[in-house]
């Protein structure tokens, strides 16, 4: 019988309940307990004429015989602490978080399915993060692990975040100063695996590792991911007439030739960082025209010259508008300090440093939130290639499907109409795996090991 102890009622949560009463088959035991604060409450578990999970809980008294028949007798076992149980489980069992929880244990078990005669089955872990989160914290792959322990099986449910970080492929060195020498890491194989937790290293080994790496360093990879040399190759898409077969006309290079300003301008969008503050259109025509000035610096085959400009591009006053200047400034103004001392102050301290100003910081993650999002479809195609099945939560954050929302996800382009969405700003990561996802799905005839984790929410009264 399945026990389970928390310090109160709100404590009980899917996850505990998953771990305690649910099987790795779905289901859920007949019979339990719970101790709540020291006491003793049996459970009892049922399905109603819905189909929906029930439960019935009792205080459990440690007396038998006749004073036991008696507690019954007089309802004296449904006590409020009782009572408050049973409603708190029977909301958890119609929760988001149960329903995700449930789904992930039916697709790890297909996958157990296809895989059986594999010793090590490697998971790509892919999907939103909130719905990713839960299934962590619900500890399911240890629970599935230590299941298959007797017959020598385990899964590895692995992040392609987890394979970048280790191969040092990170945000820090994407800072434009240094994104040009991780691009070169890359193409000549020099990225080195780096483990900051052990974690990392017992799930991910180094062959793993080593393979995504040569994956990456494919010129036809690595072209995709460089993203100032392809936005550079992009605008200069017309300046020679295309040679041989007909050019492209769709996707972002046939944006491109149709038009070159409007293309980059929906790039930036695409890109912006998620719920950007303050973002006007003259930040993204900012954006647009220091791209522009990047990657001309970027494609520039002469070292000398290029450390030159870089230098002056990066130069702090470039970031800045004097208005912002000043704002910034008026932080440090007092009875004995003025506006004009304030930003003299500011000139000469270590605040004059453009890695932190907002502009700067938001132009670095444009660049860097692109180069994940292709890192990430790369990852599918990875996955796919080392015939690994993946892992989808296709759950977004308030808890509905993105079934009905196929549509939108894989027509998203608000940015193609140049809409500043407020507080939603930036598409993200996860719709281009989605997509992306779906179109090897296509080109493979669905022959790609893919599990969608929905979690769908139940109607709402």
């Amino acid at each position: 019988m399945s026990t389970l102890s928390v310090n109160d009622v709100n404590s009980l949560n899917a996850n505990n309940l998953s771990e305690s009463f649910q099987t790795l088959e779905g289901t859920f035991n007949s019979q339990g307990s719970i101790k709540v604060n020291g006491k003793d409450y049996k459970v009892s578990l049922s399905y109603g004429k819905d189909g929906t999970l029930q439960a019935d809980v009792k205080r459990q008294y440690n007396s038998s015989g006749i004073r036991g028949f008696f507690h019954d007798l007089f309802a004296r076992s449904r006590t409020a602490t009782a009572n408050a149980i049973s409603d708190r489980l029977n909301t958890l069992f119609r929760s988001r978080e149960m329903r995700i929880i449930t789904s992930n244990i039916e697709k790890f078990n297909e996958i157990l399915a296809e895989n059986k005669d594999k010793k090590e089955i490697i998971v790509a872990n892919y999907g939103f993060s909130a719905p990713r989160r839960i299934v962590a914290n619900a500890n399911l792959v240890k629970r599935f692990n230590d299941k298959l322990a007797a017959s020598g099986q385990v899964i590895k449910f692995s992040k392609i975040d987890d394979y970048n970080t280790i191969s040092g492929i990170r945000v820090e060195n994407m800072n434009i100063a240094r994104y040009r020498n991780l691009m070169d890491d890359i193409r000549n194989k020099k990225l080195v695996c780096s483990y900051d937790a052990e974690c990392l290293k017992k799930d991910h080994s180094e062959a793993d590792i080593k393979s995504w790496q040569e994956f990456l360093a494919r010129p036809e990879n690595a072209a995709k991911i460089d993203i100032p040399a392809k936005l550079h190759r992009y605008l200069h898409i017309n300046d020679q007439p295309a040679a041989g077969s007909p050019h492209k006309t769709t996707g972002w290079e046939g944006d491109f030739r149709r038009n070159p300003q409007e293309a980059l301008r929906h790039f930036v969008m695409k890109n912006l960082a998620y719920k950007t503050a303050d973002t006007s259109p003259e930040r993204i025509d900012f954006y647009c025209a220091r791209l522009r000035e990047y990657t001309e610096i970027y494609s520039d085959p002469d070292e000398t010259s290029r450390n030159a400009r870089m230098k002056e591009f990066m130069k702090y006053d470039r970031w800045i508008t004097q208005e912002e200047l000043e704002e910034r400034a008026r932080e440090y103004v007092d009875e004995e300090v003025t506006l004009e001392e304030a930003v003299s102050y500011i000139k000469s301290s270590y605040l004059y440093d453009v890695n932190q100003l907002p502009r700067f910081i938001e132009f670095n993650n444009i660049i860097s939130n692109a180069t994940f999002r292709q890192t990430s479809k790369l990852g599918l195609d990875f996955f796919h290639e080392m015939k690994h099945p993946v892992m989808l939560q296709y759950a977004d954050h308030q808890g509905t499907d993105l079934k009905s929302k196929n549509g939108a996800v894989f027509q998203e382009d608000y940015w193609k109409r140049s809409e500043l969405v407020p507080d939603t700003n930036g598409s993200p990561i996860t719709h281009s795996e989605i997509r992306h996802a779906k179109k090897i799905q296509v080109a493979e005839q669905d022959n790609f090991s893919i599990h969608l984790s929905r979690g769908v929410m139940p109607p709402q009264d």
